[in-house]
This record gives structure tokens, C-alpha cells and sequence, in this order.
């Protein structure tokens, strides 16, 4: 029986993360971010234009008469400082939420599709119907992840005042939310739902990890944001600039995902084939023995009914009768 030899979890992890960050060097890879980068860059610099100043003054507004508890920590900053972090805190999950969208509707499909046909693999051929199935499907998958998403998120604001717990808590679920995202968007094309099922459930640690790793640097785009809160001249062009970040941050997380997932799904089959292939040969050698011995009884039957039967008299050959004397 041929052996399909799995390389360990973390070395495959290891070496989608090499992987993805030389992928990060192809220029396709820079041009596929320019149509997600135009697209979250307009809308979210011209809302940040108009609305941030009104944003922080109307919370200011609503928190100004507000007393703080006696436990409320001491190094927490002035309010002048900290305000304009609600807001941008606030503001994260949105921006993210547009990129990952359109990330998800111009890049990662045509990153899986090319880092498949590396693997051997080809997309499925599916009708109009059953492709419009498959984008409902992904609509409705993602609407649900990202809602849990902004909801975790929001409700980790009120942990800010406990040192790091509020931002552990968005990291952890910003990483769930990055591995069944980018896992189903992934093998949606080459995967049916029972194959993308099992590698979940098999490879759900990893998975976790690389929405981990993936997670790690979104945080960085948040300082573009702070930086124009402290410089309100220069916030669209920080706005830009941090939407661009996250645009390169999510190519390169559909990147790691598809240079774990797709080998991984290629692992699998190869394992299924064989496996086929084992029992089929298990199937055929029962069979063979099956007929062989039922050869062997019936030859035995046919040689005991033999022995059993009682053999017709041996009678001596007739002579011809001599010719008549004339």
C-alpha cells in the first residue's frame, strides 16, 4: 500500500508563513491590491475627512460630565487624549470589515486560484446556479463571522481600563474570525463542503494559529489612524495610508491560508485515494479467495460423488461373426 507521508502542523505553518512572505515580493501580488486599495481608500478617507472631528465632539459631548469611579486606574491619560482613541477603536472593526470584503471579493479567489495550480490543483467546474449557491453561501458565512466580530470587539472597549485584556480580546477573536474567513474563501473553489468540513476539524489548531499570526500585524494600521487624530491636516492621507496597510496585510493573509490549505487538500486526497485504492485491493483478494475456494469445494464434491458412484459392467468385445462357406 502506498504511504502519503503528512509533514507535522507547525512545520507546515512554518512553511506557508516562508511561503507567503516571498509571495509578498511578487509585484502581481502589489498591482492585485491597487482596485481593493482605490475602492476602501475613497470611502473610508472621505468619512474620516468629514466625520472625525464631529465623531470626538460628540463624544466628548456625551462623556464630558461623566465622573469617573474611585477605582477607574490613575494612568489612564486626559480625556483630551483618550477620546480620540474611543473613536478610532471604534472605527477599527469597520475599516477592517471593508477591506477584508473587498480583499475577499478581488484577491483572494485569484490568489487560491494561481497557488492552486502550483499544487496541481484546478477550481471545480460548477454551473451558473451552483456558483451562484456558493457566493450566497460565502455572503451569508461571512456575515455572521464579521457580526460576531464587531460585537466581540465592541464589547472589549469597556476592558481597556485593565491593562492588555481588551486588546487580548480583540486579537483572539480578530484570529478566529481570520481563520474561518480566509479558510472557507480559500477552498471554496477547489474544495466541496464535506472536504473543507474535515480539513477544519483536522487542522483546526493550525488554522488558529495562522489567524493569530495573521492578526498580529492588523494592529499596525490603527497607528496611522492615531497619527491623523493628532494631526487632523494630515488624517486622509493617514487614513489612505492605513487602508493600504490593511489591504498588503490581508493579500498576505489570504497568501499564508492558501499555501497551507490547498497543499493540505491535496494531503487529504492522495490520503482518500489510497486508502480507495487499499480497500479496493483488500476487496478484489477476498473475492479471489472466495472463488478459489469455491473451486476447491466443488472439485471436492465432484471427486467424492465420483467415488460414490457404482461404475457400469466391463463387457469383452464382440467379434464379427465369420463369413458363410459357398
Amino acid at each position: 500500500m502506498t504511504t502519503i507521508k503528512t509533514a507535522s502542523p507547525s512545520w507546515a505553518v512554518a512553511k506557508a508563513l516562508g511561503k507567503a512572505s516571498l509571495g509578498l515580493l511578487n509585484p502581481k501580488i502589489w498591482l492585485l491590491s491597487l482596485l481593493p486599495l482605490l475602492l476602501a481608500g475613497a470611502l473610508w478617507t472621505g468619512i474620516a475627512y468629514v466625520a472625525w472631528e464631529p465623531a470626538n465632539d460628540m463624544l466628548r459631548a456625551a462623556i464630558g460630565g461623566v465622573t469617573m469611579p474611585a477605582w477607574f486606574p490613575d494612568w489612564i491619560p486626559s480625556r483630551s487624549l483618550w477620546i480620540p482613541l474611543i473613536v478610532l477603536v471604534a472605527t477599527v472593526p469597520a475599516v477592517m470589515i471593508t477591506t477584508l470584503i473587498l480583499v475577499g471579493l478581488f484577491g483572494t479567489g485569484i490568489t487560491a486560484r494561481r497557488i492552486g495550480e502550483q499544487y496541481g490543483l484546478t477550481p471545480r467546474a460548477s454551473t451558473g446556479l451552483a456558483r451562484g449557491a456558493t457566493v450566497l453561501g460565502s455572503i451569508w458565512h461571512s456575515a455572521w463571522v464579521l457580526t460576531v466580530l464587531v460585537i466581540v470587539w465592541l464589547l472589549a472597549l469597556a476592558l481597556y481600563p485593565l491593562l492588555g485584556v481588551g486588546v487580548l480580546v480583540q486579537l483572539m477573536v480578530l484570529a478566529w474570525a481570520n481563520a474561518r474567513l480566509f479558510s472557507r474563501d480559500v477552498l471554496v473553489e477547489f474544495a466541496d463542503s464535506q472536504e473543507r468540513d474535515a480539513l477544519a476539524k483536522s487542522h483546526r489548531g493550525a488554522l488558529w494559529s495562522l489567524g493569530l499570526i495573521a492578526s498580529v500585524p492588523a494592529g499596525i494600521p490603527s497607528l496611522m489612524w492615531l497619527g491623523g487624530a493628532m494631526a487632523t491636516i494630515a488624517l486622509p492621507v493617514m487614513a489612505l495610508f492605513a487602508v493600504w496597510l490593511y489591504v498588503m496585510i490581508f493579500l498576505a493573509t489570504s497568501l499564508l491560508f492558501s499555501h497551507y490549505l490547498l497543499p493540505a487538500l491535496k494531503t487529504m486526497r492522495q490520503q482518500a485515494a489510497a486508502q480507495q485504492a487499499a480497500q479496493t485491493a483488500a476487496v478484489k483478494t477476498e473475492q479471489a479467495q472466495l472463488d478459489a475456494l469455491a473451486i476447491e469445494t466443488t472439485a471436492k464434491d465432484v471427486t467424492a460423488s465420483q467415488q460414490g458412484a457404482e461404475l457400469p459392467p466391463v463387457l469383452p468385445p464382440t467379434l464379427p461373426a465369420p463369413p458363410a462357406q459357398p
